[in-house]
């Protein structure tokens, strides 16, 4: 996690695994992924040839593995469908031992991929309704957009997850803030005032972080909703004129 890329290093690693990954434990396929997709290289034939054998051991893999090895395909731009169906089959059958992290992680990374498993959606949001409160900020943002951009609306999630937002807004970064509320301008789902006035007042306080993406997510969410804050949607103006 110290984010230094040492190019040899990682070749001699691909070289490695390449040679020897069905030999490799379901945590060293998990861990060796993860740390590609973090310093974010791609190598297209290690990529493959870990996803059959991550296939072939997702029954051995804890929750955080299953998670890990999702996000890395996710981050990467890797659509393996085999994989990524198989993880949520896996997931499905783990659902009991799943954190938050594992939940909004796993969600994230399916939707991501473009991964619609209906079942596994479901079991999500009703793993995710139940812990809630155990939900980090970028935990709650990411499920959200999980279920946005699929296009699956479960009214009751979102709604649960904008109603933990009120309290947690001034922890989210920027650009889960954008996530959120486009989450539910998305789906069509009114989340309240109290959402709405929380989502705007800790954009304001983070305007000037606010990448362009964000501002246009934030003010399409807000016109789509029908709700007019003028403060925010002035500010938004404001830093878009002088961009």
């Amino acid at each position: 996690a110290l984010g230094v890329v040492d190019l040899p290093l990682m070749a001699s690693v691909s070289a490695h695994a390449l040679g020897s990954v069905h030999d490799w434990t379901s945590q060293s396929l998990a861990n060796t992924l993860w740390a590609f997709a973090s310093l974010e290289l791609l190598n297209a034939p290690l990529m493959h040839v870990m996803a059959g054998h991550a296939l072939e051991k997702t029954a051995e893999m804890s929750p955080q593995e299953l998670m890990n090895t999702a996000w890395s395909f996710a981050t990467l731009g890797v659509w393996h469908q085999p994989l990524l169906n198989g993880i949520a089959e896996e997931a499905l059958r783990k659902m009991q031992e799943l954190l938050p992290p594992d939940i909004a992680g796993l969600a994230w990374a399916l939707s991501a991929c473009s991964v619609v498993h209906g079942q596994f959606m479901h079991a999500i949001s009703k793993a995710a309704v139940t812990s809630i409160a155990d939900f980090q900020p970028q935990d709650l943002a990411n499920t959200a957009w999980s279920f946005a951009n699929l296009g699956v609306r479960d009214e009751p999630l979102i709604t649960v997850v904008a109603s933990a937002a009120v309290a947690r807004v001034d922890s989210f970064q920027p650009q889960d803030l954008g996530n959120t509320v486009w989450a539910c301008a998305k789906l069509e789902i009114v989340p309240g005032r109290p959402f709405m006035e929380a989502i705007a007042r800790a954009s304001l306080a983070r305007m000037s972080e606010l990448q362009s993406q964000n501002l246009a997510m934030t003010a399409w969410a807000y016109a789509t909703l029908g709700v007019s804050d003028q403060p925010l949607l002035s500010a938004v103006a404001t830093i878009a004129v002088g961009r």
